[in-house]
């Protein structure tokens, strides 16, 4: 069986994650606005453009900002790439201006799926750069009403423990507290 090798893109690709309420809408948000170069993913404000609704390939956390790291299902690591999980990319280009040079991907449980990505670019053969915003937890309890402070508090702490100890694999990262 001959492997097949993909072609360099020429796109350079900034993956942004962190817990819901950290301020990744506004990063991705000011990446488009200050940077011509820069495509954002064009989506329905519902989803924020957020790349987890515009996709097929794992489960989206929708309706989960207070617990999404606690269940196992969302987690996703090197050991749950498929090589035909790369048609999400052409599930997102349909969202994207592909004429610009830099294409960014924002989605809160990014930040819980990391090494997956990694995996996932590096297999496509496409430069990523990976940035986490995260929060203090109490201002963002604040607006989750409907969240159980202990739950969000150990899924908050859940996700930087699991971003400690991946970011060291990432090629590219930046982690914003």
């Amino acid at each position: 069986m001959e492997t097949v090798i993909a072609a360099k893109d020429v796109h350079k690709y900034i993956v942004i994650g962190g817990p819901h309420h950290t301020g990744t809408s506004l990063l991705r948000l000011l990446l488009a606005e200050n940077h011509e170069d820069v495509s954002i993913q064009n989506a329905s404000v519902r989803f924020e453009g957020e790349g987890q609704h515009l996709q097929t390939v794992y489960a989206v956390a929708r309706q989960r900002p207070c617990d999404y790291a606690l269940v196992p299902d969302y987690y996703m690591s090197e050991k749950d790439f498929h090589p035909n999980q790369i048609r999400i990319f052409k599930e997102w280009n349909i969202h994207w201006n592909l004429s610009k040079p830099i294409l960014v991907e924002k989605s809160p449980p990014n930040i819980i799926k990391s090494r997956w990505l990694q995996y996932l670019y590096d297999f496509a053969n496409k430069e990523v750069h990976f940035v986490f915003l995260m929060r203090h937890p109490m201002p963002i309890l604040m607006k989750l009403t409907k969240c159980e402070p202990e739950t969000y508090v150990e899924n908050w702490l859940t996700m930087l423990e699991t971003l400690e100890k991946e970011i060291d694999s990432l090629h590219s990262a930046y982690f914003i507290r």
